[in-house]
């Protein structure tokens, strides 16, 4: 109703939409944005921030090269056993294949001459 008085009737009222969550910002919540004349990770005086990572640590670098190494060489194990068991059988279909070749070729060739009198075993 326009008048302000509560609505009675028996119509279910829509319930405006809630505002969603805002989302989670980039960086933790200690970490302050640098102002427009400022680089993100070096400041106007050029000391580097408390709060910014060291740029280049080559011994965590590789510690983290071993680990995943370590973690992939069985994989790798696995794929060559694998790879090797599907050769083989690459192999023996094919040799199979060439042998049935050899057969159809020699019984083709059985059976287009007469090799007795009778009329079944020639080729049409």
């Amino acid at each position: 109703m326009s008048n302000g008085a509560p609505d009675v009737s028996s119509e279910p009222r829509a319930v405006p939409p809630r505002k969603p969550a805002k989302p989670p910002r980039i960086g933790t919540a200690k970490e302050h944005p640098a102002s427009a004349n400022e680089r993100s990770a070096v400041r106007a005086s050029g000391t580097i921030a408390a709060s910014a990572p060291p740029l280049d640590n080559y011994a965590a670098f590789l510690g983290r090269l071993d680990a995943a190494a370590g973690r992939l060489t069985p994989r790798r194990d696995a794929l060559t056993t694998a790879l090797g068991a599907a050769e083989l059988l690459h192999h023996q279909n094919h040799a199979g294949l060439e042998l049935w070749g050899q057969r159809l070729s020699r019984i083709k060739s059985w059976t287009s001459t007469p090799a007795t009198g009778r009329r079944g075993l020639t080729a049409p």
